[in-house]
């Protein structure tokens, strides 16, 4: 698998924003959930895999993202284009986000597509993941 630089996540994230979010969406312009989007954005569709985020223990999102050569990043001040973040949407709810240009790219369930939410991100942010030498 290539691994793409922070730049290049970020931009491929950009890429789909309107696409129509579905869940279980896994084809770019077409349909993409936040794990789709993340999986096309990190080059790493092979990787992750057809999951609910719902009720999943974070444990079990983190160990499909580290299997596609992310590293654990900083603490929120390090914020870089590229980075994913594993949010917390409700108490039983994860969410990725890929950070791009001055916000969040992700696939909006209520809004029913990719969007990019600028600024801070809209809920908790539980964990972060980087490229791995980016």
């Amino acid at each position: 698998m290539t691994r793409p630089t922070g730049y290049a996540i970020a931009e491929r994230a950009f890429s789909q924003i309107g696409t129509p979010f579905r869940l279980h969406g896994r084809t770019p312009g077409v349909a993409l959930d936040c794990v789709g989007l993340v999986a096309f954005a990190i080059n790493a569709n092979n990787v992750i895999s057809h999951y609910s985020l719902k009720g999943v223990k974070l444990i079990a999102i983190l160990s499909h993202l580290d299997n596609s050569d992310l590293g654990i990043t900083g603490d929120d001040s390090t914020f870089r284009q590229g980075d994913v973040a594993v949010v917390s949407c409700s108490p039983q709810q994860f969410h990725l986000m890929v950070r791009a240009a001055n916000g969040w790219v992700h696939s909006h369930a209520g809004l029913r597509k990719v969007v990019h939410t600028p600024g801070i991100s809209p809920w908790p942010i539980v964990a972060l993941r980087r490229i791995i030498g980016d």
